[in-house]
């Protein structure tokens, strides 16, 4: 078996919830050792969300098959379906013994991520300058909301709220309605693909001169770059971009149009003159299609609004899969909007390998969307195995890689530096155990 893209560095993961964890998921399927550093004092938070309806979700959806179990920390379906292949070590940095075996851990490791709020790991004594005592060529990335400089270095964030800052909510909804929020948080995987690139230019850098780099990512920032063009058209032109709901900046007709059944929808893109009068010839010309105020792509802007309802009244007669096949035929872009039901169904995505079933030992065998959907042509990257429970691995990461005698495992679990279920205020609610109370 070739061996994989990334087989032989070790990651220390410091991630929580989405950012840093999907850039360690996607390293860990190139084949990187990516161990998360958790605590039992505090752990991903979310690895159990004990209060999902503050967060928009059915109660009980947080676990697998809805079961809270014995081991709610570990059914998670966030937690699971976001973390696979990697290892877990729990380990209490605030405390001496932690930093000590932490250091131990950074000499054998290549790479260092967090993206936890600024100041964090300075708080903790174990900042890149202190690092890099320990591992001249150890390559750490920091990527808290807004970055490690600035006014708002300290300020906290989630996803949706990078998605208003990076200006993207100023484009995103409907005239009539106002700026809208996507439905997901796309700051958090908008930033954690490109620190994968960021560390794989290290690890070059590194490779050429034996030295390692600290990497200040600001979310906020990444996710500002996808809307470069419309920032450039501003600067340029002074034109502000606004909502423009399914439309399309210079192309007419785009939208998603309804078709028969209950909320059955398809989605059309015309990319030019000759598409249109495909499109036109697939409707069987109706006497509107000749009107001037759709005589080209000009006109057909100005007049969108009639266009759609006069295409919806077509399409409405019409099984969606039936005018994606008439279309697609015809070499226009077209597609249904389809339930995530049928997303796992989806031929295509099942004859590329996309969902890969994994089992994992408290919530059984599931499938998982691969995120490394690109194909290479030597090495592939899969999930490792299933996301770790709580712990899981604290033994072959302090005993197996940094050496430590297996009867001081016990004395740390004793003093609360390991263990594999949470102290009290684990999750972020109530009071917390604190090593110096």
């Amino acid at each position: 078996m070739a061996k994989k893209a990334l087989e032989g560095i070790r990651v220390i993961e410091h991630g929580m919830y989405w950012t840093v964890p999907h850039a360690c998921q996607i390293m860990a399927n190139m084949g990187a050792e990516v161990i998360k550093v958790e605590s039992i004092q505090y752990y991903d938070p979310v690895r159990m969300y004990l209060n999902p309806r503050a967060l928009g979700m059915i109660e009980g959806t947080q676990w697998a098959y809805r079961e809270q179990g014995e081991h709610p920390w570990n059914r998670s379906n966030y937690y699971n379906d976001g973390n696979l292949g990697k290892l877990s070590l729990t380990l209490d940095l605030t405390g001496p013994k932690g930093k000590e075996l932490y250091k131990k851990l950074v000499q054998k490791s290549d790479v260092v991520l967090a993206n936890m709020s600024a100041g964090v790991m300075d708080s903790w004594g174990l900042s890149y300058d202190v690092l890099k005592e320990v591992n001249p060529g150890i390559i750490m990335v920091l990527a808290p909301a807004y970055g490690v400089e600035g006014p708002e270095s300290d300020y906290v964030a989630f996803g949706a709220n990078q998605w208003q800052a990076s200006g993207f909510a100023s484009i995103t909804g409907y005239p009539d309605l106002g700026p809208m929020q996507a439905s997901i948080n796309y700051g958090d995987p908008g930033a954690g693909l490109p620190i994968v690139g960021f560390v794989m230019a290290a690890l070059l850098h590194r490779e050429r001169t034996g030295k390692g780099q600290f990497i200040d990512v600001s979310q906020a920032e990444t996710m500002g770059s996808y809307i470069g063009e419309m920032m450039l058209d501003y600067a340029f032109n002074g034109r502000i971009a606004g909502l423009t709901a399914n439309r399309h900046p210079y192309l007419a007709p785009q939208g998603v149009y309804p078709c028969r059944g209950e909320e059955e929808w398809i989605a059309i893109t015309i990319g030019s003159e000759e598409e249109w009068q495909a499109f036109c010839n697939a409707m069987k010309n109706p006497e509107w299609t000749k009107e001037e105020r759709f005589s080209d792509n000009a006109s057909r802007m100005k007049n969108h609004d009639e266009l759609d309802r006069l295409i919806g009244e077509w399409t409405g007669g019409w099984v969606r899969e039936e005018i994606m096949y008439i279309l697609e035929r015809l070499g226009i872009a077209a597609a249904v909007v389809t339930r995530l039901p049928e997303v796992l169904g989806n031929p295509q995505l099942h004859a590329r390998g996309f969902h890969r079933w994994v089992t994992h030992p408290e919530t059984g065998t599931l499938p998982h969307p691969n995120i490394t959907s690109w194909k290479m042509s030597k090495t592939q990257g899969e999930p490792r195995g299933p996301s770790p429970c709580l712990g899981e691995h604290n033994e072959h990461v302090l005993c197996d890689i940094l050496g430590i005698p297996k009867e001081e495992l016990a004395i740390l679990e004793e003093e609360k530096y390991i263990g594999t279920e949470p102290l009290p205020g684990a999750d972020g609610i109530g009071p917390k155990w604190s090593r110096e109370a």
